[in-house]
């Protein structure tokens, strides 16, 4: 599961370095991290609680 995540991880940081080469505005760019560190966050505490 830790590998996946940590892909997952890497994925949204490359992506979110396209966008930003793209020109996509800092607020979007904020949406995206705030989310993926949500969903990392989430994830974690479920592995966690055995769920």
């Amino acid at each position: 599961m830790l590998d996946e995540l940590a892909t997952y991880i890497v994925a949204v940081n490359q992506s979110l370095a396209v966008l930003s080469r793209a020109g996509t505005p800092d607020p979007e760019l904020r949406s995206v991290a705030r989310l993926a560190c949500t969903t990392v966050a989430d994830t974690l505490a479920r592995a966690a609680s055995g769920s």
